[in-house]
């Protein structure tokens, strides 16, 4: 589990076509930075109500919770005691923002 967090960030270039820096600039393009997929995937969403909109971002975050209690529990079974209590402390400060965005009233 802990691979798969490192592997979402990765870049999704096809190195093996780069040659130049032309190619480079080329396969550059071809990719979509995090903000415009971001952007794109929001666009629905910005077109509802505002209380869609915070229903989504604590779907987000539960979901987030759930992969960083995961991660955590997987670290806590390899006896990685450091890593277990960083993904424990940011469980805590997800959670904190769930709770803090329930109670704002729409």
């Amino acid at each position: 589990m802990i691979e798969y967090i490192h592997q979402i960030k990765e870049v999704h270039l096809d190195f093996s076509k780069i040659n130049s820096i032309t190619d480079l600039l080329n396969e550059n393009d071809k990719t979509k930075n995090e903000g415009d997929v971001v952007f794109e995937l929001c666009k629905p969403v910005f077109q509802e109500e505002p209380e869609v909109g915070m229903q989504v971002v604590i779907t987000v975050l539960t979901e987030l919770l759930g992969l960083h209690e995961a991660v955590m529990s997987q670290a806590i079974e390899e006896g990685e005691a450091t890593v277990a209590a960083n993904w424990a402390m940011d469980c805590r400060r997800i959670d904190d923002i769930i709770t803090t965005l329930k109670d704002i009233q729409m």
